[in-house]
């Protein structure tokens, strides 16, 4: 895009006119008015790109009539505001993805739109992240967003390093419709001092654990399926609003998973998790949820399992 050029009309006062001709600028008046050419880079209008593992390739511009083929790549050029757009199709290292795929501040990946279109839109793979300790398949940063994928760590073992599926540094990210599908150790993983997140309408299955919100993050968690792991959540010393606190509903279906559906590890929090669906109804302590004595989990308005409409 080639840079175009404003003419900006500059009103100086006194002191700034009388700087202007000691220094040599000549012929002006005090409080008269000077036309000055500056050049000025407009703002880049925000982007979308498109993405498709099938028929795309990196070498292309990225654009719906000829689309990347990896999302790296395409997340190499977006910008705060960009967006990326993705087909249907398997994304891994085959097909040249390289991970973690790394979603920027500010950038908004997209991929189905309907159950059908999201389970066949899949990220398979996994990489180290800068989080010590940690590999993910994607890794979110402030302001970030993930909709409409299945999305699984391509490594399963029981060594050091723990898997996950999707990994959040930052404030503000969202991550929306997706099915968050079989990870080693976490589906979900929000680093700690993470704020303000966004986990809406995921399902979450088969993960040793489903979600866990480390040290000092807030998040709202509403209308998740959250099946078959070993303990649904795992909550450290953070303000996670599951329903019942201001801007939350609830919604969540806790269902089929071994250990718990909850733990709370830390002692003197407060867990808003009201108008969820339990197996256990009504939910207790030690059966659906584990917390310190000094901790309280509220489940009013809970309702079976059976109940939930998928």
């Amino acid at each position: 895009m080639m840079n175009s050029s404003r003419k900006i009309v500059i009103a100086f006062s006194l002191s700034l006119c009388l700087a202007f001709v000691a220094c040599g600028g000549g012929g002006g008046s005090a409080g008269g008015i000077f036309e000055v050419e500056v050049e000025v880079n407009p703002p880049a209008p925000e982007f979308t790109y498109h993405v498709d593992a099938t028929f795309g390739s990196d070498w292309n511009p990225g654009t719906e009539l000829h689309p990347l083929r990896t999302i790296s790549a395409a997340l190499l050029e977006a910008l705060p505001g960009d967006s990326v757009k993705v087909a249907p199709g398997l994304y891994d290292s085959v097909h040249g993805e390289s991970f973690p795929i790394q979603v920027p501040a500010g950038v908004t990946v997209i991929g189905g739109e309907d159950p059908a279109s999201i389970e066949e839109t899949v990220i398979y793979g996994s990489g180290m992240t800068f989080v010590p300790g940690y590999a993910a398949a994607v890794q979110l940063y402030s302001s970030s967003s993930l909709t409409g994928f299945l999305v699984q760590n391509s490594v399963w073992t029981n060594g050091p390093t723990k898997q996950v599926g999707i990994l959040v540094t930052g404030d503000d990210a969202c991550i929306v419709d997706n099915v968050v599908f079989y990870n080693q150790f976490a589906g979900i993983y929000c680093d700690p001092n993470s704020e303000n997140l966004w986990i809406l309408n995921n399902t979450v299955v088969g993960s040793r654990e489903g979600m866990v919100f480390r040290n000092n993050t807030s998040a709202v968690v509403e209308g998740n399926v959250i099946q078959g792991n070993t303990i649904g959540l795992v909550i450290y010393k953070s303000d996670v609003n599951l329903g019942g606190a201001p801007g939350c509903n609830g919604g969540n279906l806790f269902t089929q998973n071994k250990q718990s559906d909850i733990h709370v590890v830390a002692g003197f929090l407060l867990v808003f998790a009201k108008n969820n669906y339990w197996d256990q109804f009504p939910p207790v302590a030690g059966v659906n949820y584990f917390k310190p004595s000094s901790s309280n989990v509220l489940t009013d308005g809970a309702k079976h399992s059976g109940e939930y409409l998928f």
